[in-house]
């Protein structure tokens, strides 16, 4: 999946710079906890639960959780 956006929420801070107590403190790491993903057939998912060193922050994801992305609704 292509990375359409993530936020560095303070936990991902935390985690990279190793004062998280669920950090592992091994570099180098993809920072990252959650994101919006486009798959290859174009549909947007809610990303997540990927494994350190790992995270969402990166041009390509493969992550073991992908919900559909409601459409949003025009006025």
């Amino acid at each position: 999946m292509e990375l359409v956006a993530a936020a560095i929420h303070p936990v991902v801070r935390s985690k990279a710079t190793g004062r998280h107590y669920s950090s592992t403190g091994a570099y180098p790491l993809v920072p990252g906890v959650d994101a919006v993903a486009r798959t290859a057939d174009g549909a947007l998912v809610y990303v997540g639960g990927v494994r350190e060193p790992w995270g969402t922050l990166a041009e390509r994801i493969a992550a073991p959780l992908a919900a559909p992305c409601p459409r949003a609704r025009t006025p």
